[in-house]
């Protein structure tokens, strides 16, 4: 759902503004954070299957 990297966070939810300035309480400077979905965390996304499955809005 988002990447925080050195007090910057890029969400998919809002992926047409790119990395953005991130001010939480953990700048996240020495790890990346990831943030899943319930889905992509118990890997039943077509990112860990054979083939890419198709989203609609």
């Amino acid at each position: 759902m988002y990447i925080i990297w050195d007090s910057r966070i890029w969400g998919a939810y809002l992926a047409s503004d790119g990395w953005r300035t991130y001010e939480g309480p953990d700048l996240h400077v020495d790890h990346v954070h990831f943030s899943f979905s319930w889905k992509g965390a118990m890997g039943a996304t077509s990112w860990w299957g054979e083939a890419p499955v198709a989203q609609t809005c």
